[in-house]
């Protein structure tokens, strides 16, 4: 190879003589080639129009040479003449019979509207298209037939694999359609002439439609023997399903059930089986009331979600069941006005805080969380989840507290109770009073069993009961105290109430200027200990008169009693152990204290009864 592949620039020869000539050769050349490019092609275009080049002329090599082609006319088309032959000007606008394999060129002119298409040979007309769908129509078609289905079911392969995977549903539509009405059967059979008030239905084979005449119905006549039919007064009802609905009722538009004559009107359970129940249903969290809500003393104000109100008497817009979830049953001018709250009956009854009752009986409120109120006359349940059973004026203020009956009675603390009788108080923790007349347990854990003018004298788990009064409550009665404590040592300790160290409550405590005639029936027996026999027991009667002046430093024992008894009876384990009754001047008290032995736990127990004068 002497030259370039493509600009034939002239190679160096091995041993080449005057390689000068060679490399000047090649560098003329380049630079002819470049010229041209870097003169803008006016070289180039020089030459052309040395051939006769003109504007639209088309330059083609011919078989000898490049040649320029002049322009041809307007609307003329450039046709080739194949290999080895020049190209030409072609008119254009012929008809080719074939367009594979063609030679030519050919110019298609496409309308822009359909109407501007014609009849013209090789076109299609508008009309011939009017019967075809547009993408437009298509879409919409598509899109009924999914008609919103979800995207798991909106195709017909979708919808195969799911009743493939469930033959009962599959089974269910076959049965489904299968019993349909073919569609030639279930043509609306052309209406008859002349005949008004027909009726469209299934023929009795349910194989096509029939027009048929309905039977009027018409209430029987209402008599004094028979229920007369039912009028609806407001807008219409429908009944559908067994169902009968009306709509919203309000205070113009309320739907009213009257019967036709004097005889009460009915709603009665229909069905076939002997016993068949009767619902009344409300819609959503709407209530059952027996009088629409008006907002005055007719129907009284709106009611709660949930609520029943079966009262028709009142004398105030708010005697309702106003509360969620609230029942009035009946009565009059209740209200049941707390969450969840109930009056049975009765008259002007209240029951306000949540699920309080009261059952029934007059002017009782139930005024805290779970009070109640079985019936009586102006009783209030005020404590959380107090109770009163009945009776009259009887007040439950204590948490738990409960009054039985009786009349003016008040358990006013927590689990404080009365059972009855009348004027008593139960005011302190767990204090009873059982019955009687103007008794009061004013102590915690104290009682007083009935009687009369009985005064725990707010001492703690005493009781008292009286036959009445000298001058004041208490002044003339038998009493009982419960004293206890542990000794595990010989150290003297004090019998008290509490098991704790004495003091102005929780002992054999005198009010100031009585008396008591006391006998004191204790008991000792030991326990557990180093020391001695677990079981070793002693016992004491002792009688004492004590009695205190103006305070509880003027308090003696008038006789009786005794520093360090020995025990009446005991075992030889226990026959060291020691009690004392003797007066207590600092809490102006009978003191009873007991002495026990080193490593001996043992348990004492004393019942003091007493004959109690004061005055």
């Amino acid at each position: 190879m002497t030259t370039t592949t493509h600009y034939a620039l002239p190679l160096i020869a091995e041993a080449q003589a005057q390689k000068f000539q060679t490399h000047n050769d090649a560098l003329a050349l380049i630079d002819t080639a470049l010229h041209d490019v870097a003169t803008g092609g006016a070289d180039l275009g020089a030459g052309l129009d040395a051939i006769g080049a003109t504007q639209g002329a088309i330059l083609y090599r011919s078989g000898t040479a490049w040649t320029v082609l002049p322009p041809g006319t307007a609307g003329q088309v450039l046709q080739s003449g194949g290999a080895g032959a020049n190209p030409s000007w072609s008119a254009g606008g012929g008809a080719v019979s074939s367009v594979n394999g063609q030679t030519g060129a050919v110019v298609l002119t496409i309308p822009t509207a359909l109407s501007a298409l014609t009849n013209d040979a090789g076109f299609i007309t508008a009309s011939a298209l009017s019967g075809y769908a547009t993408t437009t129509a298509v879409s919409a078609a598509i899109n009924g037939l999914v008609n919103s289905a979800p995207g798991t079911l909106d195709t017909l392969g979708e919808i195969a694999a799911a009743l493939a995977a469930d033959e009962s549903t599959a089974a269910a539509l076959a049965t489904t359609v299968a019993g349909k009405l073919a569609a030639s059967d279930a043509r609306v059979p052309p209406s008859p002439s002349g005949n008004g008030g027909l009726a469209l239905r299934a023929n009795a084979g349910g194989t096509a439609l029939e027009y048929y005449t309905p039977t009027a119905y018409t209430l029987p006549t209402a008599s004094t023997t028979t229920l007369g039919g039912v009028k609806v007064d407001g807008t219409s009802i429908t009944i559908s399903g067994g169902v009968i609905s009306a709509p919203a009722a309000s205070v113009t538009n309320p739907l009213t059930l009257t019967a036709a004559t004097t005889i009460p009107a009915q709603v009665l359970a229909a069905g076939a089986d002997t016993n068949v129940p009767l619902v009344l249903r409300p819609k959503g969290s709407g209530g059952i009331l027996a009088a629409v809500p008006d907002s005055g003393i007719t129907g009284g104000n709106a009611r709660n979600t949930y609520s029943v109100d079966l009262q028709t008497d009142r004398n105030a817009a708010d005697q309702v069941a106003s509360g969620g979830g609230a029942t009035i049953s009946g009565g009059s001018r209740n209200k049941a006005s707390g969450a969840n709250t109930a009056v049975g009956g009765g008259q002007g009854n209240n029951a306000t805080s949540q699920e309080a009752t009261v059952s029934g009986g007059y002017g009782n409120t139930a005024s805290n969380l779970r009070a109640t109120i079985g019936g009586g006359n102006s009783n209030a349940a005020s404590g959380g989840a107090a109770t009163i059973a009945g009776g009259d004026g009887n007040t439950a203020s204590g948490t738990n507290s409960a009054v039985g009956g009786g009349s003016s009675n008040t358990a006013s603390n927590t689990s404080a109770t009365v059972a009855g009788g009348a004027t008593n108080a139960a005011s302190q923790g767990y204090s009873t009073v059982g019955g009687g007349n103007n008794n009061s347990a004013n102590g915690g854990t104290s009682w007083i069993p009935g009687g009369s003018y009985g005064n725990t004298r707010s001492t703690l788990s005493r009781g008292a009961w009286g036959a009445g009064r000298f001058a004041t409550s208490g002044d003339a009665q038998a009493g009982e105290f419960v004293l206890r404590r542990q000794t595990t040592d010989a150290t003297a300790s004090a019998l008290t109430a509490d098991a704790a160290a004495a003091g102005a409550s929780n002992g054999v405590i005198l009010p100031n200027s009585g008396t008591y005639l006391v006998r004191a029936l204790v008991t000792a027996r030991q326990t557990g200990g180093a020391a001695g026999t677990a079981g070793d027991s002693a016992g004491w009667t002792v009688d004492c008169l004590v009695k205190r002046g103006a305070s509880a430093a003027a308090t003696s024992v008038v006789g009786g009693g005794g520093a360090a008894i020995a025990p009446a009876y005991s075992d030889a384990g226990a026959a060291g152990w020691r009690l004392a009754v003797a007066a207590d001047t600092t809490n102006g008290a009978l003191g009873l204290t007991g002495t026990g032995e080193a490593s001996k736990n043992i348990n004492w127990v004393a019942r003091v009864l007493s004959a109690e004068a004061v005055g």
